[in-house]
């Protein structure tokens, strides 16, 4: 596994998310989203696994699930699962935060 250090500050990604909802970046031609939900990041492929939309132009609903624009597909933050058990899961990315960085893991 390789870390990847987002280029901006751990503040100013918390910022971005709570502006949008998502910070959206891309490493290795692969486009993340990262979100914060009950004080965790997540970073995850941002193509939906249903059919490829952006799931950062969709929301974080209260039950902690990405929900895809497209289709309303569900994701279950925690683990990945598609809510409904109709599809491929969502691929995560391990993060690691320092107090002022943040680092996504990848192979």
């Amino acid at each position: 596994m390789k870390q990847y250090l987002i280029p901006i500050s751990k503040e100013e990604v918390l910022e971005e998310i709570k502006t949008n909802g998502f910070l959206r970046l891309s490493l290795k031609e692969i486009p993340i989203a990262v979100t914060y939900f009950e004080n965790t990041f997540y970073a995850f492929d941002d193509r939906c696994p249903h059919l490829g939309f952006f799931l950062s132009r969709g929301h974080i609903n209260p039950q902690g699930q990405v929900v895809c624009p497209l289709h309303s597909y569900r994701y279950n933050l925690k683990n990945g699962e598609e809510c409904m058990l109709r599809g491929k899961n969502l691929v995560f990315f391990s993060t690691i935060e320092t107090e002022t960085e943040l680092f996504i893991q990848m192979l």
